[in-house]
């Protein structure tokens, strides 16, 4: 967990100055999402420009070969535009079987270089059409806050 955790914030930093390249974006760690009375939580939502694309990352700092279907089953569960794993450098040989690839049902792979803190995306994830900034009640109205336009 604590792994994970510097993880995330060197995503949230990758993100920002890489990913995104200085395009208006909103980045949260642990967020929320609320369908009916259900909710779950993602480890990472980033919301980028004024399109409302939601990004959806789901942090594995070690994936052991048992637990990779549930990791693809909960990045899979975001109701996002795109759908990221982020593994270790390490796990990546686990989807290197068309087995694990066929699973992945568009979910994108970023993987981690610990001695080089970079990431690299590995595999794209597949852009799902939709509006699901109504799913994130934290912070959906930070987000339409930051982008509303300015009054003259």
């Amino acid at each position: 967990m604590e792994n994970e955790i510097k993880i995330v914030r060197e995503l949230d930093i990758w993100l920002k100055d890489k990913f995104f390249k200085g395009s208006k974006s909103l980045i949260k760690n642990e967020v929320s999402f609320k369908i009916s009375e259900f909710r779950f939580i993602a480890d990472v939502i980033a919301i980028q420009s004024k399109s409302n694309v939601i990004h959806g990352f789901e942090v594995k700092s070690k994936l052991h070969r048992d637990k990779v279907l549930s990791a693809i089953w909960q990045t899979n569960s975001y109701y996002t535009n795109y759908k990221w794993l982020v593994i270790n450098y390490n796990d990546k040989t686990l989807f290197n079987q068309t087995a694990f690839n066929e699973k992945l049902l568009g979910i994108g792979i970023i993987i981690y270089n610990e001695m080089t803190k970079d990431f690299i995306v590995w595999k794209q994830a597949k852009y799902v059409d939709g509006n699901f900034l109504k799913f994130l009640p934290d912070i959906e109205q930070q987000w339409l806050t930051i982008n509303e336009p300015e009054k003259k």
